[in-house]
């Protein structure tokens, strides 16, 4: 363990509870989404929710927007560019490389998203509150917790093995895929007429062989995110994200199958020929 990553939450009580909270999580929170009783937006969001519901383009902006803020802040405070108002356990005086390009690879992952949400993305529903509030929460608790993590490693010593360069190669890949399969799935709703069915078969990059190329993606921008870090606690926020993606996948995929007319029975949910 040690030659990959470094042991920040080995003398940290507080990461050691994130590390042991965020472990326990992934088997509930990947069951539930396969049984359907997962979070509510997108296309599971349809029926009205006793919790109260958002509008969808303003649920995905409040899930992306706080994350991107404060990784930004805590960017511009330790490279001195502007005061921030960014708390004292988050700033570094004297950053390395890792932290640095960590900082920025955050900022530029969720700063995509909600661009994404303003400018790509059509939207024509709403989201539960509750499910979006927990969303919410979750990435704006890990992006502080990763960032938190990676300022304790600075004064430990660092893995024997330096991922970071490939992680970097990880983040480009799947940030672009991610955007690219994004856009595809805007431009099927781009003039879309009130006639039409409000979902169709998705076509164009891997969506002819999986039904979310999209969340394919993600996984792998996350996991340029952890071999970035290479901490503990960005490795169990990968092996989150990659369950949870991964269940949410298999979900839509069986979604299509039912609500969607023509979506091939032989394409996979997430990972071409295998899944």
């Amino acid at each position: 363990m040690a030659l990959l990553f470094f042991e920040e939450y080995a003398a940290n009580s507080y990461l050691y509870a994130v590390l042991v909270i965020g472990l326990a999580s992934l088997l509930p929170m990947g069951l539930l989404e396969l049984k359907g009783g997962g979070l509510r937006y997108s296309k599971f969001a349809e029926g009205k929710s006793p919790l109260g519901e958002i509008p969808s383009r303003i649920a995905m902006f409040l899930f992306y927007f706080p994350s991107a803020a404060l990784a930004g802040a805590v960017l511009s405070a330790t490279m001195g560019i502007l005061p921030s108002p960014v708390p004292e356990f988050l700033k570094n005086a004297h950053p390395s490389p890792r932290f640095l390009v960590l900082t920025a690879a955050i900022c530029i992952h969720f700063s995509k998203r909600v661009i994404e949400v303003l400018f790509v993305h059509k939207y024509s529903g709403n989201a539960e509150l509750l499910s979006s509030l927990s969303i919410v929460f979750f990435y704006t608790a890990s992006t502080a917790n990763l960032l938190y993590a990676q300022r304790v490693a600075e004064d430990l010593a660092p893995p024997k093995i330096d991922l970071m360069f490939l992680g970097c190669v990880f983040f480009v890949v799947g940030i672009v895929g991610n955007f690219y399969h994004h856009d595809l799935l805007a431009q099927l709703r781009s003039g879309r007429s009130p006639q039409q069915p409000r979902y169709v078969v998705p076509h164009g990059g891997l969506f002819d062989l999986v039904a979310c190329p999209h969340y394919l993606f993600e996984i792998i921008d996350f996991i340029g995110l952890g071999m970035i870090s290479q901490t503990a606690i960005s490795a169990a926020t990968v092996m989150l994200v990659a369950f949870y993606l991964t269940s949410r996948s298999i979900s839509t995929r069986r979604w299509y199958l039912k609500k969607v007319d023509g979506f091939p029975r032989e394409r996979k949910a997430l990972i071409p020929f295998v899944l």
